[in-house]
């Protein structure tokens, strides 16, 4: 059986179309609930069999590519995936033949704790930086001939 896209207008995997990857509703109640009001259909309940194609989700929602450590070399050891998977909380937001109320330019907002991780460390550098610079000029100052 060839699965096709449940979004309204869209075209994926119909024939004469080209093929793309489509992915299962989530199992997870809270995220399908998301999925089914970001594909906005009146009176829509997805089956097991209901399909959303990878053209309404970010190339940063979906993982190509499996990545694993080799301990013998210390390399990082990436391959292709035949089938794409999504990244966990991914939910469908590009809807190019829908109306644009649909669509939302999704902002990617750093997380919480990368963040202040991430302020940490730049301030800790200026920091670091700043003493340095002080005890430069302080040697400079205070060195014999």
């Amino acid at each position: 059986m060839v699965y096709t896209c449940c979004v309204p207008r869209c075209k994926g995997n119909y024939p004469n179309t080209p093929k793309v990857q489509l992915f299962s509703f989530p199992k997870d109640d809270e995220l399908k609930r998301k999925w089914i009001s970001a594909i906005n259909r009146q009176d829509f309940i997805p089956t097991k069999y209901t399909k959303v194609c990878e053209q309404h989700f970010h190339d940063s929602d979906i993982r190509k590519e499996a990545e694993c450590y080799d301990d013998r070399t210390g390399k990082k050891v990436t391959a292709p995936l035949k089938r794409f998977q999504l990244n966990e909380g991914a939910i469908p937001t590009i809807f190019p033949d829908c109306p644009a109320y649909m669509s939302s330019n999704k902002i990617v907002r750093e997380d919480p704790e990368k963040r202040r991780s991430r302020i940490e460390n730049d301030t800790l550098n200026q920091a670091l930086n700043d003493s340095l610079k002080v005890q430069m000029e302080w040697d400079a100052k205070n060195t014999f001939d």
